[in-house]
């Protein structure tokens, strides 16, 4: 057991060492242990979240890595979106919002506050978002790097995800042209007209993307939809320290 405990921690340094990722070949190389040897160690640690591997088949640090590192900043910074949606949520209870941010291969939702309970915050495990049939995937789609996107296509390919409700790649990738141009996603060809649903973009201090917030009102009910569009980002200020992103 302590003999697997220490490879596995230096698969997991390797790996971290690596920058852009590293190779089963070269890990069995480095450790001086068989291939198969270090595959099923480097599985089990997939498998828990700690590695994640890419299209081109090498392993990289998973997303469980990267929440352990952010330790009580990342709860800090959680709890600030928290508030500023639960104000939104408790103005709007018929409505359905999530937090959700960009891993290395899914887009997973951090927070979720739903229709039946009014103000009441979820933080849901393991629970990931289509990339290409929700509002909070074509924010990410338009306002997040190329080179953050690779992994999640990779993982996700269209064909299988996304093909049947957009017909083509092309008529999804002008929807996420039309949310760069907004500033803000919507899937108007898959959202029915009583309701309204709408992705944001949050700014990192960086000005990177930090996460997404998806604001889903099951029925509008003659309620202003630029009204509660204008509302939504103001909450979304809240979150990013007054940045929303803006193109």
């Amino acid at each position: 057991m302590i003999q697997s405990l220490e490879r596995a921690v230096k698969i997991l340094r390797l790996v971290a060492e690596s920058g852009d990722g590293i190779r089963l070949c070269d890990l069995a190389r480095a450790c001086e242990m068989k291939r198969n040897t270090i595959f099923n160690l480097a599985d089990t640690l997939v498998s828990e979240r700690l590695l994640a591997k890419t299209a081109a088949g090498k392993y990289i640090i998973g997303d469980m890595i990267l929440e352990l590192a952010g330790g009580q900043k990342r709860n800090s910074y959680l709890l600030i979106v928290e508030k500023a949606l639960r104000d939104l949520h408790l103005k709007y209870p018929g409505a359905a919002i999530f937090y959700s941010e960009l891993g290395n291969t899914d887009i997973i939702a951090k927070l979720h506050f739903e229709q039946t309970r009014p103000g009441k915050a979820v933080y849901p495990d393991g629970m990931t978002l289509n990339p290409y049939l929700t509002v909070a995937g074509l924010a990410f789609f338009a306002f997040s790097t190329e080179e953050r996107l690779v992994s999640l296509r990779a993982k996700n390919p269209f064909d299988y995800h996304g093909l049947n409700v957009w017909c083509s790649m092309d008529k999804f990738m002008a929807q996420v042209e039309i949310a760069r141009r907004k500033g803000h996603a919507e899937t108007p060809q898959i959202t029915p007209r009583t309701e309204f649903k709408v992705g944001i973009p949050v700014r990192a201090r960086d000005g990177g993307m930090a996460g997404a917030v998806t604001f889903h009102l099951f029925n509008l009910n003659g309620l202003n939809e630029r009204e509660i569009l204008r509302e939504v980002m103001t909450s979304v200020e809240k979150i990013g320290g007054g940045e929303v992103l803006k193109f």
